[in-house]
């Protein structure tokens, strides 16, 4: 509602009015469940502030790119990535904004520099960009890690949407340095955010992939952190033991409560 809210105030009072449907749903279970568990504290602290009547426990999401091959960000090349699924508005809202802002942005800096997006489908609005400032609109693509290991920087502008943002893990899990935003890296503690370039305006965030794209140490070392990193926070067997305490402590909790 907050993105939305100048450009599209007919979405915007939708995304109200469904925001507060989700919220009392959740209320109402939090009513009748033992625990809930969401994918970020952001969402955690929401629920908690809202009055959520049983423990909210934040369990990040993962992603089993982090057994595949990682990229190579000290590669010769640059070319920046960004992907998602473009049938999500706040994936259209970040590729537009990539291609038509900063992309421009990134050329006067570094005049060989190239955004490759990959993710379908492709609507005419990102088509429009494509061949301009570097842009190549890939769509739907067999592998799109094939496709990320071309890249020396993931970029990834959010300004909808909360929470996890999926791309960021497999990114990170990739071994590709990342420069997003706040709202993109609302979900990542201080030491995870160490990790990633954050930059708020088109300005600032074309000088910082221009920068990247100029220093293969920093983006080598950046993006092997990351990849360190997102071992440590994202693989699924790290998750799968995280849920498996927080059910077991919910099922004593339940049969303690419960009447003999």
């Amino acid at each position: 509602a907050q993105g939305l809210c100048w450009r599209h105030p007919v979405k915007a009072a939708n995304a109200r009015w469904m925001s507060r449907v989700y919220l009392n749903q959740e209320l109402f279970i939090s009513r009748h469940a033992a625990a809930i568990t969401v994918a970020s504290s952001v969402d955690a602290q929401f629920l908690q502030a809202r009055g959520a009547a049983c423990p909210v426990t934040a369990v990040l999401n993962g992603t089993d790119w982090v057994d595949a091959d990682a990229a190579d960000p000290s590669a010769a090349g640059h070319v920046v990535g960004f992907h998602g699924n473009m049938g999500w508005e706040p994936n259209r809202v970040a590729a537009v904004y990539m291609a038509g802002e900063v992309m421009p942005r990134v050329r006067s800096l570094v005049a060989d520099a190239g955004l490759q997006i990959a993710g379908g489908p492709v609507f005419p609005q990102l088509q429009r960009f494509n061949g301009q400032h570097g842009v190549e609109v890939l769509g739907r693509v067999d592998d799109i890690r094939q496709a990320l290991r071309r890249c020396q920087v993931y970029a990834m502008p959010m300004f909808q949407g909360a929470g996890f943002k999926n791309k960021l893990a497999e990114a990170m899990a990739l071994g590709l340095p990342v420069v997003t935003n706040e709202m993109g890296a609302e979900a990542i503690d201080a030491e995870g955010r160490a990790l990633l370039v954050c930059a708020e305006t088109a300005e600032t965030m074309a000088r910082a992939i221009a920068e990247l794209l100029g220093d293969a140490a920093r983006r080598q070392r950046l993006g092997r952190q990351g990849r360190d990193s997102a071992r440590n926070r994202f693989a699924w067997e790290a998750r799968r033991v995280e849920l498996q305490k927080i059910l077991e402590s919910s099922a004593a909790a339940v049969r303690t409560s419960a009447p003999d």
